[in-house]
């Protein structure tokens, strides 16, 4: 299953994730729809479920790029929350695509590298 290219509204219990900047301020791509309506909170929670958003710090200080492991890490959060949740469909956009400026290809591998164990809700 695949996230839909373009989301303007959710389920009850679908969580749209997204990638953001460390200080949470949900200023550019879909950062701005998470906070405009998705429940995401400026300046309050750049990582972790925020309403039905669920944010991964993909830029850090002057829109710079944090480093690929970092995503991974953080992906891997989210599927061990995801397995918590199992209530909820979590659906990730094209993160770290736009600001942070990484190809489709490159966050892909991330997914492809944590290997086989994907939660079912993800």
């Amino acid at each position: 299953m695949y996230t839909p290219e373009k989301i303007i509204s959710l389920n009850e219990k679908e969580v749209f994730v997204f990638g953001t900047n460390q200080y949470a301020s949900h200023a550019g791509g879909a950062a701005v729809i998470a906070a405009e309506k998705f429940g995401a909170l400026n300046g309050i929670s750049p990582h972790g479920l925020c309403g039905q958003s669920y944010g991964i710090i993909t830029t850090s200080f002057n829109d710079m790029p944090v480093s690929l492991d970092f995503i991974k890490q953080q992906l891997l959060v989210l599927y061990e929350f995801a397995t918590l949740r199992p209530d909820l469909v979590f659906l990730v956009t094209k993160i770290a695509t736009g600001i942070a400026g990484f190809s489709i290809t490159e966050v892909a591998e991330l997914f492809h590298d944590i290997g086989n164990w994907r939660p079912s809700n993800i």
